[in-house]
């Protein structure tokens, strides 16, 4: 004789199939990203007070500040990009306002105007992009691992339809 749970044994069944494929996709997805996409920091502070020339609020150009997630410090490869604002939020101009090398993420600012304000400003915000360390240089094979996600999202779908079939609820839920 069949329980009352015998029904719902399917669809706690395709339930808990969708949920560990979903984590299953997230998990992969999550530990792939370094490996085909760049990196963002926003906002990253550098407090530039160590190249403060004391009598005029000048700055020491000789002075360089390394970002966080630099190719010197860490495994990681070359930064892909570069922008800072000063403390109140305006935008420096590269190579008028400060230099980078992206190859080391190294930063040198620049005496001009935007950074001769009170000492009180000796904190500058960053944006950049860098690739990981573990960053897949063959373009090839990124669009190989970005594929599989997708492989993975229609694994799930057809193991769910798959039981649906073969258990005959595919008939009764398209009815």
């Amino acid at each position: 004789m069949a329980s009352k749970l015998d029904g719902l044994k399917p669809i706690i069944l395709i339930f808990l199939v969708a949920i560990i494929g979903v984590t299953f996709i997230v998990a992969n997805d999550n530990s792939l990203s370094p490996s085909i996409n760049s990196q963002p920091i926003y906002n990253e502070s550098v407090n530039f007070a160590s190249a403060r020339i004391a009598s005029n609020f000048s700055v020491n150009e000789s002075k360089v500040f390394t970002v966080t997630y630099s190719p010197v410090t860490t495994s990681n490869l070359s930064l892909v990009s570069l922008t800072m604002t000063n403390q109140s939020g305006t935008a420096a101009v590269l190579n008028t306002d400060y230099k980078v090398n992206l190859t080391n993420g190294q930063i040198t600012f620049l005496n001009s105007s935007l950074w001769q304000v009170p000492e009180s400003t000796n904190t500058s915000l960053i944006n950049y992009n860098y690739y990981s360390g573990s960053y897949v240089k063959d373009t090839a094979s990124r669009s190989i691992f970005s594929l599989i996600d997708f492989m993975s999202a229609i694994g799930v779908l057809l193991v769910v339809v798959g039981y649906l079939y073969r258990n005959k609820i595919w008939e009764y839920l398209t009815r």
